[in-house]
């Protein structure tokens, strides 16, 4: 009989950030998971403790999408910020997304760096590069990419905020 992984054996295995399972090796192996999910400070951690957790995948992206999608409310008013809220409303048209939205990256890309963009392409960049991710197979990339640009979009108090939004959110997976 195989004896079961170890968290940090399972988190290296889902190619986890270094400094995660650093943090998770210094717990005690029987308590680690419960610990980690508590005591998590970074967000972009929580996808792969909630894959310790027995979350799917599926669970994880459709998380980061209610919380983008809530998040980016108020900002996606416009037409363009509709189709944005229409992808993070449907996870499984992720895949997809980077056609139906590919004329909004050329906006974005048209805009450049001048001053003061639509508040609807910080939300489309989020979504491309979540999307992007999704497409290649590789959904943990884009998720953690997609919660470290709401933390940063969000202000000093944005990361703590989030890390309990998005735990909930998952709960509710």
């Amino acid at each position: 009989m195989l004896a079961p992984k170890k968290p940090v054996d399972t988190l290296r295995s889902l190619a986890a950030p270094r400094e995660l399972i650093e943090w998770v090796r210094k717990m005690p192996a029987d308590e680690a998971v419960r610990r980690a999910w508590i005591d998590v400070t970074k967000v972009d951690w929580l996808p792969y403790l909630a894959l310790l957790r027995g979350l799917t995948k599926d669970a994880v992206v459709r998380a980061t999408c209610v919380c983008a999608a809530e998040l980016a409310a108020p900002a996606l008013g416009s037409p363009e910020g509709q189709r944005i809220a229409a992808v993070l409303a449907d996870p499984s048209t992720l895949a997809a997304a980077e056609q139906q939205l590919d004329d909004l990256r050329l906006a974005i890309l048209a805009h450049g760096d001048r001053p003061d963009p639509p508040p609807w392409m910080f939300w489309c960049k989020l979504t491309l590069e979540l999307a992007r991710a999704v497409r290649r197979g590789n959904s943990l990339i884009g998720v953690g990419l997609a919660l470290r640009m709401m933390v940063a979009s969000g202000g000093r108090r944005a990361s703590t905020d989030l890390i309990a939004r998005y735990r909930d959110h998952l709960l509710m997976s």
